[in-house]
């Protein structure tokens, strides 16, 4: 048996000050990717262009190499040029159709560069704060914005675990 008694009626000790995370990570907002997953469903695919937009703000804050805004600008000037010519495409003939499928085609191809910018950017925070958290190019393709942000939480996760 040990010398000293510990009351068992008394509170714990634990410091509650402590922060959850260090570094450059506290900066990026942990927020669920089941919400990003239901908010892209109700906004119609609005939303991610605000996380990309959000997201890339704070990695400029705290990282070496900025992401340049005007890519998500140009990006939503083109979705816009996009449902505008696709609803005057929808009551006229073929000649707009043609635009707006180009419209379309340079949509998606900026937003996969904005997309794997962020991505690259995130994998070297990752690595400047030491974390091994993989970001894989085949599901960032696929599922974008939802993906980054579960890598992101999973990173929060292992630094607030240590």
């Amino acid at each position: 048996m040990s010398d000293v008694v510990s009351n068992p009626y008394t509170a714990p000790t634990a410091d509650l000050n402590a922060p959850l995370n260090s570094g450059k990570l506290k900066q990026l907002p942990r927020f669920s990717a089941w919400w990003v997953f239901l908010l892209n469903i109700i906004t119609l695919g609005i939303y991610p262009l605000w996380w990309l937009y959000s997201r890339a703000s704070t990695l400029n804050q705290i990282q070496s190499r900025p992401i340049a805004l005007e890519l998500v600008y140009v990006l939503v000037a083109v979705l816009l040029g996009s449902f505008a010519l696709g609803f005057v495409a929808g009551f006229s003939g073929e000649e707009y159709a043609v635009i707006e499928n180009s419209l379309s085609i340079a949509y998606w191809v900026l937003y996969l560069i904005v997309t794997f910018t962020i991505r690259n950017r995130l994998h070297d925070v990752f690595l400047e704060e030491g974390h091994n958290v993989r970001t894989g190019p085949i599901l960032t393709f696929f599922f974008s914005s939802i993906y980054l942000q579960y890598k992101i939480n999973e990173a929060i996760d292992t630094t607030s675990s240590r």
